[in-house]
């Protein structure tokens, strides 16, 4: 956070800079989750190339195995998630 946009404000402005500064980084972290876990989910489809039928992968498809590639690819990153009540945004 950029100690200057914070100087001199009053408490209300600081609390409602720092929300907003908070939800940004949530968002963010959001959208770089997302990312990883298709990211992931691509790796784990490309490791089904030896079995009959395969395809590649389709950017936004919805085929069974791609969505059962996603699931596990969720599961894989949401278990590096800190635990309730600990540390986070």
């Amino acid at each position: 956070m950029d100690s200057d946009a914070i100087e001199g404000c009053a408490p209300a402005e600081c609390v409602a800079l720092l929300a907003s500064q908070r939800d940004n980084a949530r968002a963010e972290v959001e959208r770089f989750r997302k990312a990883l876990i298709e990211e992931k989910a691509m790796a784990i489809y490309d490791g089904l190339k030896h079995q009959d039928g395969w395809v590649p992968w389709v950017v936004g498809g919805n085929s069974l195995k791609q969505q059962d590639c996603r699931f596990v690819a969720r599961a894989t990153v949401d278990a590096l998630k800190p635990a309730s009540g600990e540390e986070g945004l």
